[in-house]
């Protein structure tokens, strides 16, 4: 049976969802949903998606989140989560490049799934059925992408265009950068295009071909840091020197664009990309006025709102409506959800003020 290795991206800080979400513990590790943490819930939906082994889940992380990260994935189901320790930033082909190295020592036929490791999809059902699809046309030599059937013109995505259908899939006509909103209406309109959720399926030895195609140094880069790099347990350390050599491209640049044998397989999952707090309160439960509540608060004649009181004590609201109120023992968030996607502002300005503890 071909080996499938959940490689999963744990590099992320997610500022719109400060001041849960900070540098040291980003919004993958934070319980924001009920069921653990984001990264949790990733591994156990990789595994129960059918595939992967627990033993088969690899980290792509850096060293200050690396033991984090492996002890939430085994809370999600994982044994002893490997970790490969990323000395910078580099984007995620560097960083499918270097899973797909290590899913190479199990044979050329290995597939990796690389997932995101803070995104939230509601019908695992449906997400299941769509990696069996593209475990199927991966294993044909597709490099295959999740497509996330759209549910309004969102302008904060890439989308996917189909081409001629290949197994239970569709070649890929075109990716598309994100859209203005006349665009984007007229993309739902029309049909045929999904949004990038950037999760991939792809046998080691094809990535790994096309990337050399396409990008040669940096493929040298990272198969000189992977293979000068030291185990440490169940830690990879990559080589700094080629590491940085390798340059810092998203696999979509590298490889899925340029690529004639992009695949897409369309899926309707209840997914998000979780990137604001109005986001947390749409995939959150509510009470009976469209509140969403997390710890010690009252709500008298309010509506909509989304409040975490995570500091120990009480947090009131009286006569509001659709606001976002995170109360944590150093920092006090206080805004409205249309104005979520703004929280990242507040971080720019703490790092300005080299207020770096608050973030």
């Amino acid at each position: 049976m071909v080996k499938v290795f959940a490689a999963i991206l744990c590099g992320g800080a997610g500022t719109r969802l400060w001041p849960i979400s900070r540098q040291r513990t980003p919004k993958q590790l934070a319980p924001l949903f009920a069921g653990g943490s984001l990264l949790a819930q990733t591994v156990g939906r990789a595994l129960r998606g059918g595939g992967v082994e627990p033993g088969d889940v690899v980290l792509l992380t850096n060293a200050g989140l690396a033991l984090a990260c492996q002890a939430e994935a085994a809370h999600g189901g994982a044994l002893r989560p490997r970790a490969l320790i990323e000395p910078s930033a580099k984007n995620t082909a560097p960083a499918a490049a270097a899973a797909a190295l290590l899913a190479l020592q199990h044979g050329g036929e290995a597939l990796v799934l690389l997932l995101p490791s803070d995104h939230f999809v509601h019908d695992e059902i449906a997400f299941g059925q769509a990696l069996q699809r593209a475990y199927a046309l991966a294993a044909q030599g597709a490099i295959v992408t999740l497509g996330i059937t759209p549910t309004e013109p969102n302008t904060g995505f890439g989308y996917i265009a189909r081409g001629a259908a290949w197994g239970e899939g569709y070649r890929v006509a075109a990716f598309t950068e994100k859209p203005d909103r006349e665009t984007a209406l007229r993309y739902l309109a029309e049909g045929g295009r999904e949004w990038n959720a950037g999760i991939y399926v792809f046998q080691a030895q094809v990535f790994l071909e096309e990337l050399a195609r396409f990008e040669p140094a940096m493929l040298a880069g990272v198969t000189a840091a992977f293979e000068g790099g030291r185990w440490q347990a169940e830690q990879l350390d990559l080589l700094a020197a080629p590491w940085e050599s390798a340059g810092a491209l998203s696999i979509d640049y590298a490889v899925a664009e340029r690529t004639g044998k992009a695949a897409v397989v369309p899926v309707s999952m209840g997914w998000s990309d979780i990137g604001s707090w109005d986001a947390v309160w749409h995939h959150s439960a509510h009470d009976d006025n469209a509140n969403s509540i997390t710890g010690d608060a009252l709500l008298i004649h309010a509506k909509g709102n989304l409040v975490r009181a995570d500091a120990g004590r009480l947090v009131t609201l009286i006569g509001v409506e659709n606001l976002v109120v995170i109360d944590t023992p150093d920092a006090l968030l206080i805004t409205t959800r249309e104005n979520a996607q703004n929280v990242k502002l507040a971080t720019e300005q703490l790092k300005a003020a080299q207020r770096l503890d608050l973030v």
